[in-house]
């Protein structure tokens, strides 16, 4: 069974749950609003062991050592009981409920994606900067200050209109765009005595680029957000029905194995990373979310970040795979018909390299089952490749993927230019057949 820590207003949930259906898993969804009372809590401990149990909102109890992995994903906060009226006895109600839920969710023995106590400090900005250029990645100089005269400082040094600044958290109620610091800002940072401030190096932009980090599964997307009206802050364009223009892109292998790094040392299975490219090619770190939002860029760019496993979408712990014994079979050739992008371009001494990988375990790369390498190819009408799949786990996630590249390249990592298949074709495992249409896309 797997534990999903979310509520029904968060509009990752439904993708997620029908995602999970997809792959047979079992799955659960609390909503943390409701503790102390409404969803109550009951922990064992003793010589004999330890026993997690929720109380759900229909009265069922939840046995939570049934549960293999959990999803952790934008918890509410506690609801306020109206049986305590004075606010003092009220605010200490909610941290004794905080103390004890906080052990609790980190003591349960599940695989979280990610584990709550490392994605609270991987939220921290001032803990991200310095582990993101301990990382290798390239960070822009950055002012955190309740100081007046510091930010003024800071903004002088710069120079006029060179200086962002941005507030630490974003709720419904209080959420501030990232602003340049002009004459009339510079004019209120008296005001950064009542809250602390992050002043930033404007960095300039070829593109916005929102990385998601699954496991090992890197999906970056390129954000033109130079062509929205306001290019300092895409996200005021989400949801206004304005179209954000975005498309896969494709990193260089030295911001990837940052990234990696960086999730690594936050002990996170997942991250959507801010960054931008620059117009002279670098690409600086600005922040990454340890719950944030991938729905925008999978439903614009196709990305099969859902099927790739927001974690518990894919992810089963590696020990309940050990242990099930499952019967391992030869699997039949897998038949993979390729149709062209209208008007598709091939590299030059075009080669298609046609693979199934199994996509299982979320903490490892996909392992290659199975591939053919097609050539001469023709775009004029659809190309057929047959691939062999050795003996695998029949419970395994399998997915067919394409990559069109120059033969004369002798590595096989992705570059611009290269066509590759950027949707989900799962194959024969949990109930899926073994044909597929696939229509690989121009990266960058």
């Amino acid at each position: 069974m797997i534990l999903l820590v979310s509520h029904d207003d968060d509009d990752h949930l439904a993708p997620m749950l029908a995602a999970l259906a997809t792959i047979g898993s079992e799955a659960v969804v609390v909503d943390t609003a409701g503790l102390p009372a409404a969803v109550a809590v009951a922990a064992e401990h003793g010589p004999h062991g330890d026993r997690w149990r929720l109380r759900l909102a229909d009265g069922a109890w939840l046995d939570l050592n049934r549960c293999g992995s959990g999803w952790w994903r934008r918890p509410r906060p506690f609801d306020h009981d109206p049986r305590i009226a004075d606010p003092g006895e009220a605010a200490w109600a909610a941290n004794e409920t905080y103390e004890a839920m906080a052990g609790f969710w980190d003591a349960l023995p599940i695989t979280w994606v990610s584990p709550p106590k490392a994605i609270e400090t991987a939220m921290m900005k001032t803990w991200q900067l310095p582990a993101a250029h301990s990382a290798g990645l390239d960070v822009p100089l950055t002012l955190v200050t309740s100081d007046p005269e510091e930010a003024r400082a800071f903004v002088d040094r710069l120079g006029p209109d060179r200086v962002i600044c941005k507030a630490f958290s974003a709720t419904e109620s209080h959420w501030r765009e990232t602003r340049q610091v002009g004459a009339a800002e510079y004019q209120l940072l008296d005001r950064v005595q009542l809250a602390p401030v992050i002043f930033q190096e404007l960095v300039p932009a070829e593109v916005d680029l929102r990385v998601t980090i699954v496991g090992e599964h890197v999906f970056a997307a390129a954000i033109h957000s130079q062509e929205l009206p306001y290019p300092l802050d895409f996200r005021l364009f989400l949801d206004t029905g304005q179209r954000v223009p975005m498309r896969p892109t494709v990193l260089p292998d030295d911001v990837v194995g940052a990234l990696l790094r960086l999730l690594k040392a936050a002990g996170l299975r997942y991250g959507a990373v801010d960054m931008r490219r620059t117009p002279d090619g670098r690409h600086v770190f600005l922040e990454v979310n340890p719950a944030g939002q991938w729905r925008f860029v999978e439903q614009v760019t196709g990305q099969p970040i859902t099927h790739c496993g927001h974690g518990p979408a894919a992810h089963r712990p590696r020990h309940d795979v050990a242990s099930a014994h499952r019967k391992r079979a030869r699997m039949p050739k897998v038949s993979v018909r390729i149709t062209w992008p209208e008007g598709s371009h091939l590299p030059d001494n075009a080669y298609a390299r046609v693979t199934v990988e199994d996509v299982t375990e979320l903490d490892a790369p996909s392992v290659v089952v199975g591939e053919t390498v097609l050539e001469d190819l023709d775009t004029s009408g659809p190309t057929v490749a047959e691939v062999e799949v050795d003996q695998v786990d029949a419970g395994s996630d399998l997915v067919v993927r394409v990559h069109v590249a120059d033969r004369a390249r002798a590595d096989r990592q992705v570059e611009v230019g290269d066509l590759l298949t950027t949707q989900s074709h799962p194959v024969l495992t949990r109930g899926h057949g073994n044909s597929v249409v696939v229509r690989p896309q121009r990266i960058g």
